[in-house]
């Protein structure tokens, strides 16, 4: 792993030794670095002190992480793609239920069938107001302002029904891993969060050129971020059968889903898992669904742990501190919480490793310099 310190505010930052010359970004002041060609020298990093276990950690470098200096504790998530896993068994397909073909197949072709109705019908009626007109003497008279003003609400219109549409087209997880045959992202989050939005990210819905744009969902984000490694699959939200935009949609009977995620958090290549709402005082006998998922999440940490990543969501931040704290009764390596936090990924050793922003809230271009994954 490459070491850079920014010259602006002397942030660290670990990069991947193959990085080469691509842009660097610093997350607390944003100094953006063309290359490694164009950065100073690199100042002294000071020795770290001899740990009393030091004689435990394994002398090959290969297994030895790189030693972080005390004063640098904010990293990004570097996430590399893995080949197709051969002895893949996907055994988790077996206990899934879906709408069956013939229905899935009529959803698509509806979804098809609406983007072009919707967008034949917006420019039907954009070439009906921009059609130039004739005064009094017959003179042509091109549209003004006020047309241009009636136009753009029908393009927003456009993308906001497109959105729906979208939705009707989403593959299924058995169709993206089909199509995309490296190892999955599992991606597991509480269902409240399936829409929440984030600051600063925005989507373009126009095939045609047009700009229009409308605002994506968190899970939107980390579906094109994560989708450069692999298919990002979720489980879907029991008795809602058209998926919403983000990850692909997997359905399975409430009494096998405990069976699939297990399966999946052993074929998965990451599992991100973005902070919920933890209910540690269910019912006696009924554990909250997504506690199990974060204790065997956790099992998993502990196990291979440079696997996991955690996900603190766009929330405020009085909110992002109770579900940090929440989090910390399951995974014990997590530290105290200090304000800022946006992902934690784990080492060889399962140590956490904490990325921050310096940023006022948690919007896209946070997310963009602590989530790292290299094309």
């Amino acid at each position: 792993m490459a070491e850079w310190v920014c010259p602006g505010c002397g942030f660290w930052l670990g990069l991947p030794a193959d990085w080469g010359d691509k842009p660097i970004a610093c997350p607390e002041c944003d100094l953006v670095e063309g290359n490694f060609a164009d950065l100073p020298a690199l100042p002294p990093v000071p020795e770290p002190a001899v740990e009393p276990m030091a004689e435990l950690v394994p002398d090959t470098e290969a297994d030895t992480p790189p030693v972080r200096p005390p004063e640098f504790e904010h990293e990004a998530v570097f996430l590399e793609s893995h080949d197709a896993d051969p002895t893949a068994t996907r055994a988790w397909e077996r206990w899934l239920i879906g709408p069956g073909f013939a229905r899935t197949f009529a959803r698509t072709f509806v979804g098809f069938v609406l983007t072009l109705s919707i967008y034949s019908t917006a420019l039907l009626l954009t070439g009906i107001l921009r059609a130039p007109g004739e005064d009094a003497r017959g003179r042509r008279v091109d549209p003004g302002p006020c047309v241009w003003a009636a136009i753009v609400p029908i393009w927003f219109v456009a993308a906001g029904l497109n959105r729906y549409a979208r939705r009707l087209r989403r593959r299924s997880a058995v169709a993206a891993t089909r199509i995309d045959d490296r190892p999955p992202i599992l991606l597991l989050r509480a269902f409240a969060d399936d829409q929440l939005p984030l600051a600063g990210y925005e989507i373009e819905e126009s095939p045609i050129g047009i700009n229009v744009s409308t605002s994506g969902t968190f899970e939107e984000y980390l579906d094109w971020q994560l989708s450069k490694c692999g298919p990002v699959i979720a489980c879907g939200r029991p008795g809602g059968w058209l998926p919403p935009l983000g990850a692909a949609r997997f359905w399975v009977a409430h009494a096998h889903w405990q069976r699939v995620i297990a399966n999946l958090l052993r074929e998965a290549q990451y599992v991100v898992m973005i902070l919920g709402e933890l209910d540690f005082a269910a019912s006696e006998g009924r554990e909250d669904g997504l506690l199990w998922e974060a204790n065997r999440v956790a099992e998993l940490a502990r196990a291979t742990p440079e696997r996991v990543v955690l996900v603190v969501p766009p929330v405020p931040e009085r909110e992002a501190e109770r579900r940090w704290e929440n989090y910390r009764r399951v995974f014990p390596q997590l530290p105290e919480y200090r304000g800022g936090e946006t992902a934690v990924w784990f080492d060889r050793r399962g140590r956490a490793n904490v990325c921050r922003t310096s940023r006022r809230e948690r919007d896209k271009r946070a997310y963009d310099l602590t989530i790292r994954v290299p094309v």
